[in-house]
């Protein structure tokens, strides 16, 4: 008397089935390494266009920042109002201070600039203008450089 559930399979079917498993592991872990990579680069390119559009718009900041405060200090009504007072305030003190230094910064990038350029040769003129106005792109603007 011999029990059927002892048997093995046949080598054939036992050795076709092994490459299939094989190849759906291998396939899970390719999906799952390219999800993680997905996100991973999108996470790196949300985070980027969040700072850049900080970066371009600084009167969003005390909007910004008193939610985020709210959040992690666990403030109460009246303290989120009286810390959104205080980070307006101080906003508009340091957008005065912005507002002294950036002249000054962009006349010493000007200069840079241009000291540069002059020992270039045109192809990499070409490239150092590039790289200049990827630069300016990131940098905050004055009231008087903001577009309309």
């Amino acid at each position: 008397m011999t029990d059927s559930s002892n048997q093995l399979p046949p080598t054939g079917a036992l050795a076709a089935s092994w490459p299939r498993r094989w190849l759906k592991w291998a396939l899970l872990v390719v999906i799952f390494g390219a999800g993680v990579a997905v996100g991973a680069a999108g996470s790196v390119l949300l985070i980027r266009q969040r700072i850049a559009s900080v970066l371009r718009q600084p009167e969003q900041i005390p909007d910004r920042v008193v939610p985020i405060l709210r959040h992690r200090l666990s403030l109460t009504d009246e303290q989120t109002e009286q810390v959104a007072a205080i980070v307006r305030r101080r906003y508009t003190a340091l957008e005065e201070v912005r507002s002294e230094f950036t002249p000054r910064v962009a006349t010493e990038l000007r200069l840079l600039r241009t000291e540069v350029d002059a020992v270039l040769t045109s192809d990499q003129k070409d490239r150092w203008a590039i790289w200049c106005q990827r630069v300016e792109e990131h940098l905050p603007s004055t009231p008087a450089q903001k577009p309309d």
